[in-house]
């Protein structure tokens, strides 16, 4: 296959969209439930380990009073990542001075090549981790936690179909 590129520019707007998507991506549901089973698990314990006389009624109390607290626990973390993640997202964008620069993705059968004003990377396809996409991104995972975004208002639906298709004909794990 011949080489393929399309730009886009830098939008505070959709970087800080498709960060919000990384995060869903990571805590919905899955996340949410091991984040309250351990908390839950770990409070129980130690309102256990206070109780002088062990019985089920204490234990279910234990229990129950462990979960709300690990429910409490989830409002403030989401609390708290409804103000850490604009504030990252603000300050990278800033640092970086992305406000209105145009990022290159160009890609091939051996690997996929991003340009910007920052930096060039150019990475075989057996070396991204996994992809997503929703209705307004493609997100592209170096890591289990990192990802560059590809917002799919600002390029054709022809090179979003045939980043698709290469990634899965690379075997490049779709989560």
């Amino acid at each position: 296959m011949s080489e393929r590129k399309f730009t886009f520019q830098y939008n505070y707007a959709e970087m800080l969209a498709a960060s919000w998507f990384t995060v869903r991506k990571r805590w919905m549901w899955k996340g949410a439930i091991r984040y309250i089973a351990l908390v839950a698990i770990l409070m129980t314990a130690i309102i256990e380990f206070g109780v002088d006389e062990h019985s089920i009624f204490s234990f279910v109390t234990s229990a129950l009073v462990g979960i709300a607290i690990a429910v409490g626990c989830l409002f403030l973390t989401s609390l708290y990542w409804l103000w850490c993640v604009p504030r990252s997202v603000r300050k990278a964008y800033a640092q970086l001075m992305l406000d209105g620069e145009s990022v290159e993705f160009s890609f091939d059968d051996t690997e996929l090549k991003i340009a910007d004003c920052t930096s060039t990377l150019a990475l075989a396809w057996n070396r991204w981790v996994k992809w997503a996409e929703n209705e307004r991104f493609i997100l592209l995972y170096r890591t289990s936690t990192y990802a560059h975004f590809v917002p799919k208002s600002q390029v054709s639906r022809e090179q979003i179909d045939a980043l698709r298709s290469q990634l899965d004909g690379a075997g490049v794990k779709k989560v």
